[in-house]
């Protein structure tokens, strides 16, 4: 099947065209006017095409050229030219394909502007199959294209690109000792420099100041502290029952030392369980042993105390 470039005008050959008596004989006088020639595109589009331009194939006999025109070539799919008149010929029909411009170019153009061409004006072909001649002034690859951006950190530019530090395999070279990767930076980093890094703890339990270590060993100092020195310390400090009461709570304590805690308790009972008496608007307090008098209040005058007596 022949492949035919979209909306394209080009000649194509049809044939061959054989007597229909014994069918084999060439007819060398058909004609496009006189016969049924139909185009038929894709999408069951008919066109009539007996008005074409047409003519015998020399010293080819029964084969014919048909000019196809841009109208006839503009439908992408599958084209066939029918050409029959049962009273002088078997029927014949050829089939062509018809593809985009883009694909047909690059499949059919000379090599120079083709689908090879783009590769090799590109330098797509030295990806992979083709070497360069010196790697220092190889082409550059265009600025800011995947490629490059890719190869770049931050401008997409790679005209300083260094394949001695920045091939992968240089990369490779260093990578396994930490870091640095390139340049004069290449300094391999020691065991106590990683784990600084990692913020763990040093050879010889010496963990490095701002570590996770360092802060967890200064919490577990800090904690054996309160539990060895300030929490006891401060525990024996507490006074005793005895030594806040300051004495055992009773009458005697309250008459000899009232400035106690067991002399104010007991001073506070004694007035809470004093005898009281009242005589018509007086109201007296006793001791509780009756012993003295220790307030008189007057009922009459609002509760205010008139003689007071300890």
């Amino acid at each position: 099947m022949q492949i035919l470039r979209q909306s394209t005008q080009v000649i194509v050959r049809v044939g061959p065209f054989v007597d229909v008596g014994d069918g084999f004989t060439p007819q060398i006088d058909i004609s496009l006017a006189g016969n049924e020639a139909e185009l038929l595109k894709n999408a069951s589009v008919e066109v009539d095409i007996s008005g074409r331009i047409w003519a015998a194939v020399t010293n080819c006999r029964g084969w014919y050229d048909l000019t196809l025109t841009t109208g006839d070539t503009d439908t992408v799919g599958l084209l066939t030219v029918v050409v029959q008149d049962d009273s002088d010929c078997l029927p014949v029909f050829r089939d062509f394909q018809v593809i985009d411009t883009v694909p047909f170019d690059e499949m059919f153009k000379d090599a120079a502007v083709g689908m090879q061409g783009v590769i090799e004006v590109n330098n797509l072909d030295h990806l992979m199959k083709v070497g360069v001649s010196n790697r220092d002034t190889m082409p550059e690859v265009v600025d800011d294209t995947v490629l490059a951006n890719i190869m770049t950190k931050t401008d997409g530019d790679t005209s300083d690109f260094d394949h001695a530090t920045d091939s992968l395999e240089a990369i490779k070279d260093v990578a396994p000792h930490g870091s640095a990767m390139r340049g004069s930076d290449v300094v391999p980093r020691t065991a106590q420099q990683i784990r600084d890094a990692m913020k763990l703890d040093a050879v010889g339990n010496s963990p490095a100041a701002g570590s996770i270590d360092k802060h967890l060993d200064d919490i577990v100092g800090d904690t054996n502290e309160l539990q060895q020195d300030d929490i006891p310390t401060k525990i024996a400090a507490i006074p005793t029952a005895t030594e806040v009461m300051g004495g055992t709570i009773d009458e005697a304590t309250a008459g000899a030392n009232p400035t106690t805690l067991a002399g104010k308790v007991q001073a506070i009972f004694n007035r809470l369980f004093a005898k009281r008496t009242v005589t018509e608007s007086l109201e007296t307090a006793y001791e509780k042993d009756d012993s003295a008098v220790m307030e008189t209040f007057d009922l009459a005058d609002d509760d205010i105390t008139t003689s007071r007596t300890r």
